[in-house]
């Protein structure tokens, strides 16, 4: 069975690829996803997947680092670094921090801290 950690390394070179496929063989079919804008959470991986494909449509070419990933049995914190273009042709780089729990081996929530003013579609939307 993966560690945490191997899940979370796993996980970001799946979102390099842009595989919706490998990233949401990671996720319980009942695992929660939560983000600054989606408040309420997702459940499921159906729900988590349309989240994720939305995020490949708007930014394409995105590439994601990560600069600390700490984790214990269950559990993974890790800092990212991430950098492209949005698909308004913006390019964009900007960090965050996302809080994973893990039950055998798939990630069981997600949570995605991100300052909402850095995202490039909310700023050229003129944001919320």
């Amino acid at each position: 069975m993966r560690t945490p950690r191997e899940v979370v390394e796993e996980l970001v070179e799946a979102y390099n690829a842009k595989s919706l496929e490998r990233i949401l063989a990671l996720y319980r079919p009942d695992a929660r996803f939560w983000d600054p804008l989606h408040r309420e959470g997702v459940s499921g991986r159906a729900a988590i997947g349309e989240v994720i494909g939305g995020l490949f449509e708007s930014y394409p070419d995105e590439q994601m680092s990560v600069v600390t990933l700490v984790a214990d049995e269950t559990h993974a914190v890790a800092e990212f670094r991430s950098v492209g273009t949005s698909a308004g042709g913006r390019p964009f780089e900007l960090e965050l921090t996302e809080v994973y729990e893990l039950s055998d081996g798939q990630i069981a929530s997600c949570h995605v801290y991100i300052d909402t003013a850095e995202i490039p579609v909310q700023a050229e939307r003129g944001g919320h």
